[in-house]
């Protein structure tokens, strides 16, 4: 006897044995489908990247709309999967209790001394903030591989791992070449002073890398499935954020958004999931 549990669009089925045993089946390569899980986990963002390049630099009021509809509940989501239950709480103590502590310790000081700790505040979160992207590139890359069934070999965990960093170091180095200071949100902060050429230099190791590691993970391996592409899809969509796209202003503002969108999304999956095993759907 067979019995299957239908919410929106996710589909489980469930084979009901004697006993009240359920053997669920193993879980599909896709969240949702081919199409959607495709467009969130990088297409509509190189979609975007392509279409702005040849579109009037400036989008409007747009980035702040999105802001809305996606950054910040993408902020609200991450403080709610740490902090629903006790489990999390017990499992991540750092996280949950210290890390808070220690960031608004930092504002505090940062408001306190605006002239000269501020623009190291600032200039940390900024540094951060595309490190933070690029560990959540490699987690949805390591995740769509678990779920085709694959085992990731300790080379490919490190090729992949390095073409990731490596983008987000070419992004950095570019920011932070030459003298001067940069701007965020009208607090001026000094660069790092790096040479141009450390930037060019990562370019290209960022797509040699990228080559190299769809080359090692779509080699044939005995015993494994060919390489679905939506497993390095969320990769070389970071490529495209802060390497091959990194000139285009427009689709720099909209970067933010498609990390912020794809957490959401893996967050709902997740959410969806746990009611499921719970049986908490009406």
């Amino acid at each position: 006897m067979r019995g299957r549990v239908r919410h929106g669009t996710c589909l489980a089925a469930v084979a009901v044995v004697p006993g009240n045993a359920a053997v669920v089946r193993p879980q599909p390569l896709y969240f949702v489908s081919a199409p959607v899980d495709a467009a969130v986990m990088g297409g509509l963002s190189i979609i975007a990247a392509v279409a702005l390049w040849w579109a009037p630099p400036s989008l409007g009021p747009w980035p702040m709309y999105l802001a809305v509809v996606c950054n910040w509940p993408h902020f609200a989501a991450t403080n709610y999967r740490l902090y629903h239950s006790r489990e999390n709480l017990r499992q991540y103590p750092a996280t949950a209790w210290l890390v808070p502590l220690v960031v608004l310790a930092g504002a505090a000081w940062a408001f306190a001394e605006p002239t000269r700790i501020a623009p190291l505040y600032v200039k940390f979160m900024l540094l951060w903030s595309p490190y933070h992207f690029s560990g959540q590139t490699i987690g949805l890359c390591l995740s769509y591989a678990r779920r085709a069934g694959w085992t990731v070999a300790a080379f490919e965990r490190r090729v992949l791992d390095a073409f990731v960093l490596t983008t987000y170091l070419s992004l950095t180095a570019h920011l932070e070449a030459g003298p001067g200071t940069r701007e965020y949100a009208g607090l001026l902060h000094p660069k790092l002073g790096l040479a141009p050429w450390v930037g060019s230099t990562l370019d290209v190791v960022a797509l040699v890398l990228a080559a190299v590691c769809v080359a090692c993970w779509a080699r044939p391996r005995a015993g494994r499935r060919p390489l679905p592409p939506i497993v390095l899809l969320p990769a070389l969509a970071q490529c495209v954020w802060f390497v091959l796209g990194r000139g285009v202003e427009a689709f720099q503002v909209l970067v933010p958004f498609f990390h912020s969108l794809q957490y959401l999304f893996i967050a709902w999956a997740v959410q969806l999931k746990e009611r499921l095993a719970d049986g908490r759907f009406a």
